[in-house]
């Protein structure tokens, strides 16, 4: 999945699909930490050479590397929550 700006780009990547993020403002994000201009799975490249490179070598990552490299991010980003058991937890609690 390729994206500019959109939260199912996001939870693409939380679920651990290949994904590459042309968003110029993810080091806007409201967010505890600061990211490089480029990263892993996001880039804002100057002309379509860039743009295909970025491209490729996010399909050239074996997967299991692809996801422990963006784990690191994916929860700080959009975490994903299988079932909703986290949540689920926390309204059990609340709810005592």
């Amino acid at each position: 999945m390729v994206f500019n700006s959109s939260t199912i780009g996001f939870e693409a990547l939380a679920r651990n699909l290949k994904c590459v993020s042309f968003d110029k403002r993810l080091n806007s994000l409201d967010t505890f930490k600061k990211y490089p201009k480029e990263g892993i799975f996001w880039a804002n490249p100057k002309n379509y050479k860039e743009f295909e490179k970025k491209i490729n070598d996010v399909i050239k990552i074996p997967r299991k590397k692809w996801i422990k490299s963006i784990k690191k991010y994916s929860d700080d980003i959009m975490a994903f929550d299988y079932k909703n058991k986290k949540t689920i937890s926390v309204l059990k609690k609340l709810i005592k």
